[in-house]
């Protein structure tokens, strides 16, 4: 069921960028925006990355703007990195693609999420000296989703494109989820607000001696953590896919669990 419920989820999240433009184009504008801003149904709705560069820029507090991350806040409180693996169309593209042609044999390395913080306080610094909204140009979510609307009216791509073929090609070639693991500044700040009763996945230590070791939960993660040896969070963003192997393997005694 959590494996379905992410497949329309991300499906979802794609019929959502495509179709604005196509309603839009016919007055039909009961959803409107991407993924740096929309309206649904008069429901407006931000990244609350671009909120807190907002802010940085202008040194002010816009309490509509505010309102307008409280969906994403508290669904990222609640839920963890669920944007990332249920909604982001550049998880969804990624992940499409290695079901086509998996690289079973690619050297996955994990990301380093201190590495990233500094990177990611770099960013705020350099947004602060050089008054520039340097996010707007670094959310591939949101890029991507206004490029895929432009290409939908448009039939041109732009040089976007390039790019994004160049980091698909690195993440088939050098390392698996290069940007996600090292410089996506939205997964970086959605990380920093899990909470102790955050959605998480969690092992039972009295199921633990019933692992039988095949690492089979390593593989199937994106961002290959072991959640049998190590603190998979801020990285991990809550696909489930550890989880849902481990029961497959395990049926009842499954060692790993979801929980609060």
């Amino acid at each position: 069921m959590i494996k379905i419920i992410r497949r329309l989820s991300q499906i979802l999240a794609i019929f959502f960028i495509l179709a604005v433009p196509y309603l839009n184009d016919r007055q039909i504008n009961i959803i409107m925006g991407n993924l740096y801003a929309s309206s649904i149904f008069g429901i407006e709705i931000s990244d609350p990355l671009i909120f807190l560069q907002n802010v940085i820029l202008n040194l002010s507090f816009d309490f509509k703007f505010f309102l307008s991350i409280i969906i994403p806040l508290v669904l990222a409180i609640t839920f963890g990195r669920v944007f990332c693996s249920f909604l982001c169309p550049v998880n969804t593209v990624f992940e499409f693609l290695n079901k086509i042609y998996p690289r079973k044999k690619l050297i996955q390395i994990k990301g380093d999420y201190k590495a990233s913080l500094i990177l990611f306080s770099i960013l705020i610094i350099l947004i602060f000296i050089t008054e520039h909204p340097l996010f707007n140009y670094l959310s591939l979510p949101g890029l991507l989703s206004v490029e895929l609307q432009k290409l939908f009216i448009s039939k041109s791509p732009s040089l976007f494109w390039g790019l994004f073929v160049f980091l698909i090609l690195i993440d088939y070639i050098i390392r698996r989820r290069f940007w996600c693991n090292y410089l996506c500044p939205q997964g970086i700040f959605i990380g920093f607000l899990k909470i102790k009763k955050t959605l998480q996945v969690v092992k039972e230590v009295d199921k633990v001696i019933k692992c039988l070791g095949c690492k089979r939960c390593v593989t199937s993660c994106p961002f290959y953590l072991n959640p049998m040896e190590e603190k998979i969070y801020p990285q991990c963003t809550n696909c489930f896919e550890c989880v849902l192997v481990c029961r497959k393997n395990h049926k009842d005694q499954a060692p790993l669990k979801i929980k609060f």
